[in-house]
């Protein structure tokens, strides 16, 4: 039997500079992802985190731009209650697969499998598909916005009260949830916005990077070779997809299009070695921006198109 997947929607665009990604939850359910699902023989569940908040208007309010976190009472309510969903999702046996709204939204999501009740003693892995390292702290970052912080968050570093944290030991100690650096992959930076600052710190962790730079010089194979270096390494994968590391002629509905990101045949060839390797206990898909969005002559958004088959590949 094919496990239920609970789709949560998260539309919300405060962590980043553009506003677009907001509406990605809807483009995506209004271009049937979820009938998507169910004819590929999944049953699907789909909550929507802000019909589940006590403060709806927080989605929607005018961004706050001052602080070292833009927006940081609204990104704080919001991660953490769509790191409830996906910890609920997880508690219930279920695959969680969020769909975004803006990377900040990671900074609640992306550790919710570290707590012990799920992963005590296993190596729990975190595969990065990103343009940007989104490695930022509030001391190095030049934008302030949320959404490039959630990968140096997830490493442990960065604004404490964005962190997750769980329950240790029999004292019940709160401690937060950080992955291990050589348990993380991140693949797809580009050429712009990806600051020495972020590649600092990735690289002082040891944390495995595969560029765009990296793939143009030595072809697809250096992807892959790490990829199947990470799955061999980890007993899980969380995988956090921004959807701005595909070149924009394949998928332009994106608030920051990429002229030189992966063909979709890279992120089909990703997608099958995570499936084969049994792994896959998250997937995220962010920074949909359907205002970006471009269509086919069948009138089809080229953008769901490509992550329907994205995720087609990702959970035969």
């Amino acid at each position: 039997m094919k496990r239920t997947i609970n789709v949560i929607g998260v539309p919300f665009a405060l962590g980043g500079r553009k506003s677009g990604s907001a509406n990605g939850p809807r483009g995506f359910i209004e271009n049937g992802l979820l009938g998507f699902l169910e004819t590929r023989g999944y049953t699907s569940i789909y909550t929507d985190v802000q019909g589940k908040s006590m403060s709806p208007e927080i989605f929607s309010s005018s961004p706050v731009l001052s602080g070292p976190v833009y927006s940081h009472d609204a990104v704080l309510e919001v991660t953490k209650l769509a790191g409830a969903r996906v910890f609920a999702a997880h508690t219930l046996g279920r695959l969680p697969l969020v769909i975004g709204g803006d990377h900040s939204i990671s900074l609640g999501t992306v550790p919710q499998f570290l707590d012990p009740v799920f992963s005590y003693g296993r190596k729990v892995g975190l595969l990065w598909l990103d343009a940007h390292y989104d490695a930022h702290t509030p001391k190095t970052s030049h934008s302030h916005f949320a959404n490039g912080f959630p990968l140096a968050s997830a490493l442990g570093y960065g604004e404490r009260s964005l962190g997750c944290y769980g329950a240790f030991g029999r004292t019940a100690l709160h401690r937060r949830l950080r992955f291990r650096p050589e348990h993380v992959l991140h693949l797809g930076a580009g050429k712009s916005d990806c600051e020495p600052e972020e590649l600092a710190l990735l690289q002082k962790l040891n944390v495995k990077t595969v560029t765009i730079t990296d793939v143009n010089r030595d072809g697809y194979k250096v992807l892959i070779d790490a990829l199947d270096v990470f799955l061999r390494e980890v007993d899980d994968v969380i995988f956090t997809f921004d959807l701005d590391a595909m070149h924009k002629k394949f998928v332009p509905g994106v608030s920051f299009q990429s002229t030189g990101g992966l063909f979709p045949w890279h992120a089909f060839k990703i997608a099958d070695r995570v499936a084969h390797s049994g792994k896959l206990r998250q997937i995220e898909i962010v920074e949909y921006n359907p205002d970006a969005e471009e269509y086919t002559a069948l009138g089809y958004p080229k953008t769901t198109d490509f992550v329907f088959l994205f995720l087609e590949r990702l959970f035969h």
